[in-house]
């Protein structure tokens, strides 16, 4: 039984209930789109662990299994030789909590949950205390773009403002409407006010700073060709990245249109 609960300002409180026993399975809070995607995630996770669970080939189910008497005798033997005792161990541990594959499997699943949400939090964090921050979808995008290049952990909000202190020093952020000076052809839809996190990085971290004092003149005029391909922006060490981005005007452009490239096929995909 499914039973919605109005908490005023667009959100809602769905509770799941036994139809039996009356008894509460689950609770989801938010606008209904978001309880949509926590319900979908939700499902998604529990088919994941029904199948594996199922059994392999006949092979057994995940669960664990009390040793037989030929595996006991076996696993004595094993103890006692030291080349395979973790074998013996390993026999021992799966006969009471299962396979060890599928803890380890878990193990990460659950870190990754938990790596999540500490970006989802440290991004909503960041744009709570930075009222300066537009939240657009083209800054968004490069606000990633850029912490991804410079290997910034995006489990800390410090990465995500450091992050908008060196694009704003460079200038490569739209500012908010009221601010704004000049008119680009990027659209303006806003979205959430975070920026959407990115699974933690795996790059080598590299320490970078951009000064206003190092941005001088005006960009010159870009042509039409692109300087820069996809493959050599990824290549690009963090000293040339940081170099070029406030010597070349090429390379800011390069990124753009790839940004671009990358939103419109992110919009082709959802509609």
């Amino acid at each position: 039984m499914k039973r919605w609960e109005d908490q005023g300002n667009g959100r809602w409180k769905l509770i799941l209930t036994d139809n039996d026993t009356g008894m509460i399975i689950s609770t989801f809070r938010g606008t209904k789109d978001e309880i949509a995607d926590k319900m979908a995630d939700s499902q998604m996770h529990a088919s994941r662990r029904i199948n594996e669970l199922r059994p392999v080939n006949g092979h057994g189910n995940g669960r664990p299994a009390p040793l037989t008497d030929a595996q006991r005798m076996q696993t004595v033997a094993d103890l006692a030789n030291p080349s395979t005792v973790e074998k013996g161990i390993t026999r021992v541990l799966e006969s009471v909590v299962g396979p060890v594959a599928d803890l380890r499997q878990d193990r990460e699943e659950s870190r990754a949950e938990r790596e999540t949400r500490a970006a989802v939090d440290a991004a909503k964090a960041f744009a709570d205390h930075t009222p300066e921050w537009h939240p657009s979808d083209w800054n968004k995008e490069r606000l990633v773009r850029y912490m991804q290049t410079q290997g910034l952990d995006p489990t800390r909000e410090a990465s995500y403002t450091q992050a908008f202190e060196d694009l704003s020093a460079a200038q490569l952020l739209q500012a908010r409407p009221a601010e704004a000076t000049t008119t680009t052809d990027e659209p303006a839809d806003e979205g959430r006010n975070a920026p959407t996190p990115t699974p933690p990085p795996t790059p080598t971290r590299f320490s970078t700073s951009i000064r206003q004092s190092d941005i001088s003149g005006s960009a010159p005029r870009p042509t039409t060709r692109l300087k820069y391909s996809r493959e050599q922006l990824a290549n690009m060490s963090a000293a040339n990245y940081k170099r070029l981005l406030t010597t070349d005007p090429e390379l800011s452009r390069c990124v753009d249109h790839y940004a671009r490239q990358d939103a419109a096929a992110k919009a082709r995909k959802v509609s």
